[in-house]
């Protein structure tokens, strides 16, 4: 019930912390006192205008407590992010920057001097603070470049004001000659005004022209992966497009003109994103209609991530391109992929397919995400190869020992006993695969004895950033003096 209220409250119904909220913000875009119905509301006074002030930043505060808690925090998401490598598949890394685009300055901190995957970089961006409703909001668009390797990302909803832009369905819009059509109008807006600013024409199109070829992928997050795309659809039909004037609030943000749209998107990718068009599917102007890439939605025998699913009662569906169900990994469900041509790649998660299911705000986040995409591509295994320098015998002599290997609290392998002789050395060689390991868990060893008792004969830590992402080989001490011989490797696989 807590999640059902949760995705109650960021849909904008919801005022807790504030009693008479929705009320009083009728009151305030009004511009008067509240009256009876069927009455005209009385001309508010200074007093009773500072009032309402007060109570709006007082919600306004309360909201965005609310939505921090759930989506504020970037950190939790790094440790995932940090481990991707240029040996994880495209498909990771270009999921990877849907998340990135949240945490730039971070990102450049980090990974500025050193190498992120290969040599991403973010050489240009979008950035555009406005105002809308009640709280701030700002769009964010990220250039990553990585030698001739184009991606731009779009971040998702980063405040309580994008809401507007998520929840504004009053009408569906058109741009014919770019092939959108019954396009959901918030999307529709954010997209018109990312292309008209000076970022895309001046900087973002010409680095794609004269670095990467004209070719570049996209991906996103969320209300990014859906701004996506609309973008890849409208950039792979023309060479230019006139947009239309942008009008926001009763205001003119931006008047319409032709824009150059002369690169090609080879690769569509969006993570949590919701549907964009109604009655009328985006397809690529390429050959078959179909955009190379993958869209990723979180669903599992429990629970599932709502926001996909919430666009879909509303009848607004997807692109074509292939779309993966993420189940959870570490409790034995397999992934299922939808193919581009297919009516499930388009419209799922389904009402029928999330019946019974409860929501979950957290499915919706970076760190499940990117815990499950991860969990998916990579394989990590330990091999215990050797052991020297046991000093603990059996009373009545003999060295037979074993070594344990933990992984949380519930992962545990045994290599076999064997006999260690006069050499006070054992070789085992035996390889164990982790199969809940997750970026960050440490691995525990300790080292056992086979005697009439076993008892342990030492223990050491090894810390995931000891081997995570780049393995482990070598001797590792046992606080006991002893040394172990292992080798931590990680695997990359596609889906």
């Amino acid at each position: 019930m807590q999640s059902l209220l949760g995705l109650v409250c960021i849909l904008g119904v919801c005022a807790s912390e504030t009693a008479d909220a929705e009320t009083s913000i009728a009151t305030l875009l009004r511009g008067g006192k509240t009256g009876t119905t069927g009455t005209t509301p009385e001309p508010m006074n200074f007093q009773e205008a500072e009032m309402i002030e007060g109570l709006k930043e007082d919600l306004a505060a309360a909201l965005e407590r609310f939505y921090q808690s759930y989506f504020g925090e970037y950190g939790p998401t790094r440790k995932y992010l940090n481990v991707v490598t240029s040996a994880s598949p495209f498909v990771v890394q270009a999921a990877s920057m849907a998340f990135w685009a949240y945490d730039l300055e971070y990102f450049e901190n980090r990974w500025g001097s050193d190498d992120w995957a290969g040599g991403w970089k973010v050489v240009q961006k979008y950035i555009n603070t406005t105002s809308k409703s009640i709280a701030p909001g700002m769009d964010v668009v990220a250039l990553f470049r990585r030698g001739n390797e184009c991606v731009l990302s779009f971040a998702g909803t980063t405040g309580l004001a994008d809401w507007t832009t998520n929840l504004n369905i009053k009408s569906l819009q058109n741009l014919e000659e770019c092939g959108l059509r019954n396009v959901h109008e918030g999307f529709f807006e954010d997209f018109v005004q990312f292309m008209l600013g000076d970022a895309w024409s001046d900087e973002m199109e010409p680095e794609i022209l004269s670095k990467c070829g004209g070719r570049l992928s996209v991906t996103g997050h969320s209300q990014g992966g859906t701004l996506a795309e609309i973008f890849a659809t409208c950039i792979n039909r023309v060479d230019n497009v006139t947009l239309p004037d942008l009008w926001r609030w009763g205001q003119l943000v931006h008047s319409g003109r032709m824009v150059s749209t002369r690169v090609t998107v080879t690769g569509l990718y969006g993570v949590a994103s919701p549907g964009c068009t109604v009655d009328y599917q985006l397809e690529n102007a390429l050959p078959g209609g179909i955009f190379p890439g993958v869209r990723f939605f979180n669903m599992d025998s429990e629970s599932f991530d709502p926001v996909p699913w919430i666009t879909v009662v509303l009848n607004f569906q997807h692109a074509k391109y292939q779309t993966i169900q993420l189940p959870n990994p570490f409790k034995g469900q397999d992934l299922v992929k939808h193919e581009g041509w297919t009516y499930d790649a388009r419209w799922q998660p389904l009402t029928s397919a999330v019946f019974g299911k409860s929501i979950s705000l957290d499915h919706h986040l970076g760190p499940e995400y990117l815990r499950r995409i991860l969990a998916f591509t990579r394989e990590v295994s330990v091999t215990i190869v050797a052991g020297q320098n046991f000093s603990q015998e059996c009373l009545l002599g003999g060295m037979n020992p074993y070594i344990e290997v933990q992984v949380g609290e519930e992962e545990h392998y045994f290599t076999a006993k064997v006999n260690a002789g006069l050499l006070d050395a054992a070789y085992w060689n035996e390889s164990f695969v982790l199969t809940t390991y997750e970026p960050g868990t440490s691995i525990q060893l300790s080292a056992w004895n086979d005697c009439t008792k076993d008892f342990k004969m030492g223990s050491a830590v090894l810390p995931s950033a000891e081997f995570d992402p780049q393995g482990f080989a070598g001797w590792l001490s046992l606080d006991t003096g002893a040394e172990l011989e292992i080798l931590v490797q990680i695997e990359h696989s596609q889906f």
